[in-house]
């Protein structure tokens, strides 16, 4: 949110559009993939928790498909920054599981 309303600020609305909707996307696309992951059946066994992992990953991955399709029909965000703020929610994800271990490591040592 804070790219978008910067990106609001700076230039034109279709582009901090198009930034949000991207994110949005990622979001919600991961969102579906924990949901599947961490239910009440992945529990049960480990193997059951790979499968729900694996069914995560496809189910996350259609979830993107099915979310950029009518974006890109209905809304018409810039396409750039529509992958733009797709790509960077994502790496805003893996930055945040890297310095949250980093975090867990050195409150352990220290």
């Amino acid at each position: 949110l804070t790219i978008f309303t910067l990106t609001l600020i700076v230039t034109k609305w279709i582009i901090a559009y198009s930034l949000l909707c991207g994110g949005m996307i990622s979001v919600v696309a991961n969102l579906v993939m924990v949901q599947v992951m961490f239910n009440r059946w992945s529990r049960s066994s480990p193997r059951n928790a790979q499968r729900a992992f694996y069914l995560g990953e496809i189910f996350k991955i259609i979830t993107t498909v099915a979310l950029f399709i009518p974006i890109i029909l209905y809304l018409s965000p810039a396409p750039v920054p529509l992958i733009v703020g797709f790509t960077l929610s994502i790496i805003v994800f893996w930055l945040a599981l890297l310095f949250s271990g980093r975090a867990q490591t050195v409150a352990r040592q220290g």
